[in-house]
């Protein structure tokens, strides 16, 4: 059977830009009020259904342009149109329709300084306000439920029926609607990327600050036509990247101009040429949420639309509005989804991957909803998350089971670390946010040998880009011998060193690299052991490996060291580990699946900030933040730490200052340090960090997860929400730049 519902007619004057809410079953068509998103029409019950495409008005063609430019016209397949919707549903309604310039962003940053969204002014700016606007939620979401062989519960739709019966409707008192656009954002590393090319005969060796070597050599052979084993990239330093690195970019212009010269060609950036030239940068989107819950919290369902701009093509990021979609939903417990999420081309600079690509934007909007849906429950933020996260044993609105999972733990690490509830001064607050992030997982290999005086070389694909993981893989090699991590050099970013790597990218060095690493070493434990059993006469599992030496279980005197042993023979371990599997989602109504419906083993966040806010400038001062993490086991403390440290600080940026204006032409306007504002150390607060550590299974070695990316994603949604409490609205426009505050504050 199908269930329809009217998810809000919106009042006059309303038009659906701001927040709303809606008190379900108080008005009626007749009272003057229309549809939310579409023209209403009647099923055979009398029920009025909406579609989620609403009729085109003057103010529609705003929403098609994208940021200083104009949506194409073109030819009507679907990759002229930008990339399909990639449709995130739990209901089965089939592939959403990608109209001609569908949803493009807006243009925002017109003639002068200003970087506000000027359509979120006027009129339409009122529902910024919050005003309370009634609406009809008579049956949650569309859903489409089939009867099932099992008693188990339907994982189409948010209502669980047995086998046979029919579903029941389920009932919303508050539902609320909120609207945010975000600006582009660059990578900015501080070293600008650097790339030299030499030939000799046949063969070229390319250095490049690139986070992903092997991505390198295999688009060098593919635009030169030669194999990769002629190809050898080497990684001096990378200078920080931060994602904007990744990908293929320069390496194969470069060859080819130092084969054309017959002589080595150097290429380093200007700053201005590292933002303008290269294909990488956060993308922009326009982020529209609609939510409807019972008077205890519970989140019945969630509609939503998302439209992200890709730029001027696609590169590595052909997943993002899947990734996008799933950070709309959050790590929440949600009854029923109807989300869509598109990626559309556009003529600007072309968006892909930076540091928890898509995350920090839709988490900041979905955080900021999340706390005007508290508002309108007369609820605190803090106690509706802690009756809507999710804890082990959840199922994701996808469908996909989670274990040993301490999202709540994380809030309440938070909130304690940062005295959430105590007195402040009127013009501080402090905000809460939470998020999610997926590891992924990906082949790697690794050798570890011995030399002749005992010392030990690791050979390793993987990629240091400043975090330490790298560094730290001497530790898990000693461990694993009963050596001292100084017994061994490192030899890596030389793809024709070590086996194939898949890079710095994806919070994944530890989680694939390190099983790699730590595989090897266990392959030459055996053979040292096996060598020493033959020397000390005695069974392989009557040995330990124990300060440089093997020697027999409680007989000490019995020993040979690990330097007599390397001088009589070679030894030369090898490894890969078993790759963790992705778990299972049966997803059943998402379309466009790129495999992304199931986070594997989920990394969990929770970030709480003080703020001060200057009423009379819109300058905002982050005071202190706490964040929590739930990154498996932790295996590296201190690099752990700094990553934390460092992606609070990056999202301060991008809550505060860090956004790329263009001009009517799509040209960048802001291109250098300084009018691009980075968070420097002088900026940073207080930053307390705090591990929920669990035993994840099938993650990474010894029960890891990854640990880079997390860190930037809720900050700027627990900035956004201390804000709010200071201003008394929300600022809809991210980076939330002192205009824009003193805007939000003064309307």
């Amino acid at each position: 059977m199908d269930s329809r519902c009217s998810f809000g007619e919106r009042s006059a004057g309303d038009d659906g830009r701001g927040a709303g809410v809606h008190s379900p079953g108080r008005q009626r068509e007749s009272d003057g009020h229309r549809p939310l998103h579409g023209r209403p029409h009647a099923d055979r019950s009398g029920a009025r259904e909406v579609s989620l495409r609403r009729p085109h008005t003057r103010s529609d063609h705003a929403d098609r342009r994208v940021q200083g430019t104009r949506t194409a016209r073109g030819p009507r397949d679907r990759h002229a149109r930008g990339r399909a919707g990639r449709s995130l549903r739990r209901h089965g309604q089939g592939p959403p329709a990608l109209r001609q310039g569908e949803g493009a962003l807006r243009g925002r940053h017109r003639r002068g300084r200003r970087g506000d969204d000027r359509r979120d002014r006027g009129a339409g700016g009122r529902a910024h306000r919050g005003r309370l606007r009634a609406a009809s939620c008579r049956q949650g979401l569309r859903r489409r439920h089939r009867r099932r062989r099992t008693a188990r519960p339907s994982r189409l739709g948010g209502v669980r029926g047995r086998r046979g019966a029919a579903p029941q409707p389920q009932q919303a008192d508050i539902v609320v609607s909120s609207r945010f656009v975000t600006d582009p954002v660059q990578g900015v590393p501080i070293e600008p990327r650097a790339i030299i090319a030499q030939w000799q005969g046949d063969r070229v060796t390319v250095w490049s600050s690139t986070q992903v070597p092997y991505a390198a050599r295999s688009g060098v052979s593919h635009v030169l036509q030669i194999p990769e084993s002629h190809v050898r990239v080497v990684v001096p330093l990378l200078g920080g990247g931060f994602g904007a690195k990744c990908d293929f970019h320069f390496e194969g212009h470069v060859a080819a101009l130092a084969r054309a010269a017959g002589r080595p060609v150097k290429l380093v950036f200007s700053r201005r040429e590292e933002f303008v030239a290269v294909g990488h940068r956060r993308e922009g989107m326009v982020i529209e949420l609609e939510t409807g819950a019972r008077k205890d919290g519970t989140l019945v369902a969630r509609r939503g639309r998302l439209v992200l701009d890709k730029g001027a093509y696609c590169g590595e990021g052909g997943f993002f509005a899947q990734m996008a979609a799933m950070h709309a939903l959050g790590p929440y417990e949600i009854e029923t989804v109807n989300l869509e999420s598109f990626l559309n081309y556009s003529t600007n600079q072309p968006s892909s991957s930076i540091r928890a690509p898509t995350a920090p934007q839709v988490c900041w909007a979905l955080e900021q909803h999340m706390d005007e849906l508290a508002e309108a429950l007369g609820m605190d933020p803090v106690d509706l998350r802690r009756r809507t996260l999710v804890e082990e044993g959840s199922e994701t609105p996808t469908g996909q089971k989670l274990e040993r999972v301490a999202m709540k733990e994380t809030l309440e690490k938070a909130v304690e670390l940062i005295g959430y509830g105590q007195e402040l001064p009127a013009d501080e607050a402090i905000g809460v946010a939470c998020g999610w992030w997926p590891c992924f997982s990906a082949n790697a290999g690794a050798y570890v040998k011995l030399n002749p005086d005992g010392s030990g070389t690791i050979v390793t694909g993987a990629q240091e880009n400043g975090t330490g993981a790298v560094m730290a893989m001497p530790a898990f090699v000693a461990a694993e011998l009963g050596m001292k991590p100084e017994d061994f050099s490192m030899l890596y970013q030389d793809t024709d060193a070590a086996p194939w790597d898949m890079g710095s990218c994806g919070s994944q060095t530890t989680f694939n690299s390190g099983r790699a690493v730590i595989a090897a070493a266990a392959d030459l434990r055996d053979q040292l052991l096996g060598a020493a059993a033959d020397q000390l006469e005695a069974a392989r599992e009557d040995l330990e490996l124990v300060d440089g030496s093997v020697r027999v279980k409680g007989s000490p005197e019995k020993t040979v060291t690990i330097v007599d042993l390397a001088g009589s023979g070679t030894f030369h371990g090898k490894g890969a580990g078993e790759l963790p599997e992705g778990p299972s989602a049966p997803a059943e109504g998402c379309l466009g699946r790129l495999g992304l419906e199931s986070f594997h083993a989920p990394q969990l966040i929770a970030h709480a900030a003080r703020v001060k806010v200057d009423r009379e400038t819109g300058v905002v001062r982050v005071l202190h933040v706490a964040a929590a993490h739930d990154c498996g086991k932790i295996l590296n403390r201190i690099g752990a730490d700094g990553q934390v440290y460092g992606g609070v600080v990056m999202g301060i940026g991008q809550a505060l200052s860090e956004g790329t204006q263009l001009d009517d032409d799509g040209r960048h306007r802001n291109a250098h340090l300084l009018d691009y504002k980075l968070v420097t150390a002088s900026d940073a607060p207080q930053i307390d960090v705090a591990w929920i550590e669990t035993d994840t299974p099938n993650a990474g070695p010894k029960g890891s997860k990854g640990v880079g990316e997390p860190p930037c994603v809720p900050t700027a949604g627990a900035i956004a929400n201390a804000v709010a409490k200071v201003v008394g609205t929300r600022v809809r426009a991210l980076p939330m730049t002192p205009e824009r505050v003193w805007e939000a504050a003064t309307e």
